[in-house]
């Protein structure tokens, strides 16, 4: 039997391969909701950004293509933006997308192994 070489691997980043970043979101969401003038719940901050992060990633393809990375820092400023929080947009992010290479990283080497 002929050996196979692979020539790529795709991974389906969030949800399959990697858990997604749920606690790291959670405390994102407290954080903001800590630095507002105005009374508003993680939770809320949450559901906000849950309403755009799947519009801009069903968006995302094609000519159209980003990266979800791209894609959730962009996402984090318009919820900054929305509720008038001025923190650090790639601070959080940095800690998502590290978190997220530490999952694929673990995972690969299982995989390839």
């Amino acid at each position: 039997m002929k050996e196979m070489k692979f020539k790529a691997l795709l991974f389906d980043f969030y949800g399959t391969i990697v858990e997604e970043a749920d606690e790291y979101v959670a405390e994102i969401c407290s954080r903001i909701s800590q630095n507002l003038n105005q009374k508003v719940l993680p939770h809320d901050v949450a559901q906000y950004w849950f309403q755009i992060v799947p519009k801009m990633c069903f968006e995302a393809y094609g000519t159209n293509f980003r990266l979800q990375k791209d894609i959730a820092v962009e996402s984090l400023q318009i919820v900054l933006q929305r509720f008038q929080c001025y923190l650090n947009t790639h601070e959080f992010n940095s800690a998502i997308y590290q978190y997220a290479l530490s999952q694929i990283s673990t995972m690969s080497l299982y995989i390839l192994r």
